[in-house]
């Protein structure tokens, strides 16, 4: 439906942008699944398990945690690719309501 398909759009935006800050300042958050997130009443997106997110500029060869179904193909991405095909995962999983595999 139109809600849904804005929805999605809305809420991918979110994580988007918070990913893109992320990334910025140097960090990578690999297991970026739909459950670490919590979107509030108000609207605001919070991470909420933080546990996945390294800081990659410090120790590049730290060990990514990451989810299987939500792994790239080509394991060994950098950052940006790694986050924007978690990303997409996660908005096709908000307009389907499966799990992504």
């Amino acid at each position: 439906t139109k809600y849904l398909m804005k929805a999605a759009l809305n809420i991918g935006e979110k994580m988007a942008g918070a990913v893109k800050l992320l990334e910025k300042k140097g960090y990578v958050f690999s297991d970026m699944k739909n459950s670490n997130w919590m979107l509030e009443s108000n609207g605001n997106l919070k991470i909420v398990d933080v546990k996945s997110i390294v800081n990659f500029r410090e120790n590049p060869k730290a060990p990514l945690l990451l989810t299987p179904g939500l792994i790239p193909p080509e394991a060994k991405l950098d950052v940006g690719p790694l986050h924007s095909y978690i990303l997409g995962k996660n908005i096709y999983q908000i307009l389907t309501g499966c799990d992504g595999d």
